[in-house]
């Protein structure tokens, strides 16, 4: 696969949004799943999570990407890290939460896919 910088970059952007709206239970693990590498760890650990904890809200907004340190690990794969604020409001109670993920891709079926994700930095 060619290697291109705003395919890696908004290809990071799409998973991180996957991840976050199923974390905050605005989204499906089937959404999030047609991201992830199926053969990785990180896909059978995260198809078992339970994300009944975060509270009800009424609407999100992603604004803030920054991504970095994105390197290419071979022909087959790459990692990154992308920062954005990610924000929840409930009424007139608004939460906004710096989020820091470092993810790994390796291509399969002629896309990249997502292997491994850490959330690196968060706070509220």
């Amino acid at each position: 696969m060619t290697k291109n910088k705003k395919n890696n970059e908004e290809r990071m952007i799409e998973v991180a949004q996957r991840y976050a709206l199923f974390i905050t239970e605005d989204s499906t693990l089937y959404s999030l799943r047609q991201v992830l590498y199926p053969y990785s760890e990180f896909y059978t650990r995260i198809s078992r999570f339970d994300n009944v904890w975060f509270s009800d809200h009424d609407s999100y907004e992603f604004s803030d990407f920054t991504i970095s340190n994105v390197i290419n690990l071979d022909d087959n794969g790459f990692i990154g890290t992308i920062n954005f604020t990610l924000t929840v409001t409930q009424g007139t109670t608004v939460h906004s939460y710096n989020t820091e993920y470092q993810m790994t891709f390796i291509e399969y079926n002629s896309d990249y896919y997502c292997s491994n994700l850490s959330t690196v930095y968060q706070e509220e």
